[in-house]
């Protein structure tokens, strides 16, 4: 009895504990409709598919106008599978993520369309309310299953926000000048609300909700060619130094401003660096040689030297067992972080490889290249899952959120944000110049890019109009 007491106490604390709820967002998350053929896609279908793929002599041999001839697919198999999005061509053409595009000479289906078949193919592909939820044996594609983030900000109190924000720093001049500089060093914090941008001689920290400037960080050693955020939102790091002379890699407290180490680097910029997870190591590029530095002494304890052009594009994977590093002649390499091995050459990119984003479940990384490709690639071993042209011209940055959207800017002066297959959701532009880069607010769906003038521009969601746009640093506006 006193057993039995015992186990219905534990019981009861894990269904009221709020640390529970807080690690399981689905605790609370209603459950989705059920999405069935009769009730939504079967009417869908006839509004949008059955004109080509209707009864009689359908294109393809698909019949979308009745649920068993839309199961059996058409000349070419299945176009269905049951539970995964991503492997089901149907929705591959209608999202426009492989050609030929669907329907033809059309725009894409509106996202709401969208949204709906993928949720009735992630439900199971239901006939009717009463339908039970059809299986694949097929492995569920990795690009549909996109996990919670590894790295999560730790509540210091009751009532404490989610992502470290600038408290008590000390006081720094603002450094202006008369005209704008081109953004080379952008960033946004994973967790809040901040974006952090390269100004002279320091990194100046902006609230997206407000709008407003909510701080500076020093940065002597010269101008900053790099930024980054850790993947729980409390540390911002710096990379860049003075061209022929020196570089250096800073990094800060996001909550006190306080630096918390400074690793000079060789006789010129550095252009790509990563902090591990832990945060006791940086991985520093140079020419042709990957530098891992312990962050509390500045010494250096590997050296990565496989590349055969300057090493410009540098990420570790959330969990800190994987690195990716990139170089100007398109070579891609990925890494084991324990022994340093080389686990694979990712090859596929024919220009410069401009930036590396990984997913924050840390099982995809994507790289993006001045050849105007974006290539997804499987964290374990290195295998390409998906790649695409995404900017004619080249891709100049790239970032990751949460939920696996990837955004991208480049010379086509286009900011665009991609589901995980490489269907476009969203499209910015042209705007007034080259887009430089771009970061991903940690405020759900927030958007902010810099340019080639040195001019920020801020959207939240999928608003066509920036909601804010600022001028770093300039004196004269």
């Amino acid at each position: 009895m006193h057993e039995r007491t015992n186990t219905l106490v534990v019981l009861v604390l894990l269904v009221l504990s709020p640390v529970t709820l807080a690690e399981d967002p689905a605790a609370t998350k209603p459950k989705a409709p059920r999405v069935t053929f009769s009730d939504q896609v079967g009417p869908l279908f006839r509004r949008r598919c059955t004109g080509c793929h209707g009864g009689g002599q359908p294109k393809a041999d698909l019949d979308l106008s009745r649920y068993v001839a839309a199961m059996a697919g058409g000349s070419s198999g299945e176009v269905l599978v049951p539970g995964d999005p991503l492997q089901s061509r149907l929705y591959l053409l209608v999202s426009h993520a492989e050609e030929p595009h669907m329907p033809p000479k059309r725009p894409r289906l509106p996202a709401s369309e969208l949204k709906l078949i993928r949720q009735w193919i992630d439900g199971g592909l239901l006939a009717t309310r009463t339908s039970r939820p059809r299986t694949s044996k097929r492995p569920r594609s990795l690009l549909s299953r996109v996990g919670p983030s590894l790295r999560r900000p730790v509540l210091k109190g009751e009532g404490d926000q989610p992502g470290a924000r600038p408290f008590g720093w000390p006081a720094v001049a603002i450094r202006t000048s008369a005209r704008g500089r081109t953004v080379v060093a952008l960033a946004a914090s994973p967790w809040s609300s901040l974006v952090a941008v390269g100004g002279i001689g320091q990194v100046l920290v902006y609230d997206a909700v407000s709008g407003k400037l909510s701080g500076a960080l020093p940065f002597p050693e010269g101008r900053p060619h790099q930024l980054a955020f850790s993947a729980d939102g409390e540390v911002i790091w710096a990379a860049g130094g003075q061209a022929g002379v020196s570089g250096a890699v800073v990094g800060w407290k996001v909550r006190s401003g306080r630096r918390l180490f400074a690793v000079t680097d060789g006789e010129d910029v550095v252009l790509g660096s990563a902090l591990d997870p832990s945060g006791k190591r940086l991985a520093i590029g140079s020419d042709r040689e990957v530098r891992i530095v312990e962050t509390a002494t500045g010494r250096t304890i590997r050296r990565l030297a496989v590349h055969t052009d300057w090493v410009v594009s540098i990420g570790f994977s959330p969990d800190g067992r994987r690195l990716v590093t990139g170089d100007r002649g398109g070579g891609l390499v990925l890494w084991e972080t324990r022994q340093w091995d080389r686990v694979s050459a990712l090859v596929g990119h024919r220009g410069a490889v401009t930036g590396v984003a990984w997913r924050p479940d840390g099982r995809v990384v994507a790289s993006a290249s001045q050849d105007g490709t974006v290539r997804q690639w499987e964290a374990e071993g290195g295998r390409p899952l998906r790649n695409w042209m995404a900017h004619e011209g080249g891709v100049l940055g790239i970032a990751c959120r949460a939920d696996g959207q990837l955004a991208t800017v480049g010379h086509d002066r286009v900011a665009r944000t991609w589901n995980q297959a490489g269907a476009e959701q969203d499209r910015r532009g042209p705007l007034d110049d080259i887009v430089t880069r771009v970061a991903l607010v940690g405020v759900p769906g927030w958007l902010v890019v810099g340019d080639w003038t040195g001019a920020l521009r801020l959207w939240r969601g999928s608003e066509s109009k920036p909601r804010a746009k600022w001028h770093p640093g300039v004196s004269s506006r």
